[in-house]
Parts: structure tokens; C-alpha cells; sequence
């Protein structure tokens, strides 16, 4: 490789080829990010499901709160029954589970929505 002309063709075809991966990549990138988009704005009823789709709450309309209450817990007499049926007692000894305390506290309603405060405009 003493050559410079040779050192100088090497050289040229490495950055050509660099200049090729790093278009290439962009190009990649791009048509990610286009298909990502038509995906996004096609209705949820044609799209196809994602699997972050489980892990993400609905989206709230305009008018409700911005947050969206999750499925209800179960109750303590529902946890206590599960967990009655997966102990499994010790002949002789004695199990004390009776974690039942009576029906929930009835839960608070939803608080109104709350605008936004209005922006002062930019000097």
C-alpha cells in the first residue's frame, strides 16, 4: 500500500461506502417513521393491534378528566377466598385467614374538569 494513488482509491471507497450505510439508514429511518404515522392515523377499529396496545389506558375525550380509572381491585372477601384456596392447611394446626372486613368504602366521584389557565402572550 505504499502507493498513494492505490491509499487514495481505498480511501475514497470507505467514505463512499460510508456515505452509502449512513444514506441507507436515513432512508430506513424515514420509511419507519411514514409507516409509523399511516398507522397512527388509521381508526383503531382497522389498525392493527400493537403490543403496547394492552399497556396503554384509553385516551380521554376533550371533556373528562385526564385520567381514566383502571379496572376495580379485587375486594378483600374476594382476596381472602383466593387465598383460602391456595393455602393448603397442615393437618392438626389451625389456619386463621379471615381477612374479610365488610364491603369497600364507596368511592368519591369524579372531580369536574379543570381548564387550563389562560396564557399571557409573549413580549
Amino acid at each position: 500500500m505504499d502507493d498513494p494513488s492505490a491509499r487514495y482509491t481505498a480511501l475514497a471507497r470507505h467514505e463512499e461506502r460510508l456515505r452509502h450505510e449512513e444514506r441507507r439508514r436515513r432512508e430506513t429511518r424515514a420509511a419507519a417513521i411514514r409507516r409509523a404515522a399511516a398507522e397512527a392515523c388509521r381508526p383503531a377499529a382497522v389498525r392493527r393491534p400493537r403490543p403496547t396496545d394492552a399497556l396503554v389506558p384509553p385516551r380521554p375525550r376533550s371533556g373528562e378528566p385526564p385520567y381514566v380509572p383502571g379496572p376495580r381491585a379485587l375486594s378483600l372477601d374476594d382476596f381472602a377466598e383466593s387465598a383460602m384456596a391456595v393455602v393448603r392447611p397442615v393437618p392438626g394446626e389451625e389456619v386463621d385467614l379471615d381477612l374479610r372486613l365488610g364491603p369497600p368504602p364507596p368511592s368519591k366521584p369524579w372531580p369536574p374538569p379543570r381548564h387550563p389557565r389562560p396564557r399571557h402572550p409573549r413580549r
